[in-house]
C-alpha cells in the first residue's frame, strides 16, 4: 500500500484480551498498510494470559504495552484514526434519503454550544445553525474540558460515494455525517436513493482526529489535505 498506513483503534471494556488480539493481528497481517492500536474504557492492569497464549501459538507478536485507557489517544501525541467501512448487499438493497447519521460519535455534555462548543467546517461556517445540513470535507468540534481546550474532527475522504458528505452536526454532543441524505437536508435537492444489486459493495473511508486546541491551532485543514492524498 502506498502512502501512510491506515490507523485503526480497537476499543473494548478492559483492553486485556479481544482488543489486544485484534491490534496484534491487524499489525501482523497489515504488512505495513495498517497501524493498529487498542484501548479500553476501564483498562485492566495486565493482558489476559489466554490472549498471550493464543497470539504466541499463532506466531504473532504480543503488544508490548499494557492495557491502556482511551484517554491516551486524546493527548498531544495522538494520531488520526482511519475507518474503512464496506457495505455488502445480501440482496437487492435501497438506502433511503434520511438525515440520521450513518457514521457518528456521541460526545460528553461539555460539547454543547451553551457550554462553549465551537463547531466549524472546511468552508469556514460556524455554529450548528450554519453547519447542519451542509456539505463539506470536514467538521470540527472543540470546547473546554476540565480547563483544557480539546477537539474532535471528522474527515470525509474524497473517494467516498456522494462526497462531500452532508453533516448531521448537533450542538448537544451528537457529531455525525450522512452521505445518503440529500433532500432530507436540503428540500431543494431531489430525493437520493442509493441502490445496490445483490453482492454489490459500497466502501466508505472516514477519519477521526482527537486533538488539543481548536481547529485552527490543531491545523485540521492541513491534516485533511494529508488524509485526502492517501
Amino acid at each position: 500500500m502506498e502512502g501512510p498506513p491506515f490507523r485503526v483503534l480497537f476499543l473494548s471494556q478492559r483492553n486485556s484480551a479481544r482488543s489486544m488480539i485484534a491490534e496484534a493481528l491487524a499489525n501482523s497481517i497489515g504488512h505495513g498498510g495498517l497501524a493498529a492500536f487498542s484501548a479500553g474504557v476501564r483498562p485492566s492492569s495486565d493482558i489476559d494470559p489466554v490472549a498471550v497464549e493464543l497470539l504466541e501459538h499463532a506466531g504473532v507478536d504480543v503488544p508490548a504495552h499494557p492495557p491502556r485507557h482511551v484517554r491516551e489517544f486524546s493527548t498531544h501525541d495522538s494520531v488520526p484514526l482511519d475507518f474503512v467501512i464496506t457495505l455488502t448487499a445480501a440482496d437487492e438493497l435501497a438506502l433511503g434519503d434520511t438525515k440520521e447519521g450513518a457514521f457518528a460519535i456521541r460526545l460528553s455534555d461539555a460539547f454543547t454550544e451553551k457550554k462553549g462548543l465551537k463547531i466549524v467546517d472546511a468552508d469556514g461556517r460556524t455554529r450548528m445553525v450554519n453547519v447542519w445540513g451542509k456539505r463539506s470535507n470536514w467538521v470540527d468540534y472543540s470546547t473546554d474540558v476540565d480547563g483544557e481546550k480539546v477537539g474532535v474532527a471528522m474527515f470525509d475522504h474524497p473517494s467516498n460515494p456522494h462526497h462531500p458528505t452532508y453533516w448531521h452536526a448537533r450542538d448537544y454532543g451528537l457529531f455525525s455525517l450522512n452521505p445518503f441524505g440529500q433532500n432530507a437536508f436540503d428540500p431543494m435537492q431531489p430525493v437520493n436513493i442509493t441502490k445496490l444489486e445483490r453482492g454489490q459493495k459500497l466502501t466508505f473511508r472516514w477519519s477521526v482526529v482527537i486533538h488539543p486546541g481548536d481547529a485552527e491551532t490543531a491545523h485540521i485543514a492541513d491534516l485533511y489535505k494529508t488524509y485526502a492524498a492517501k
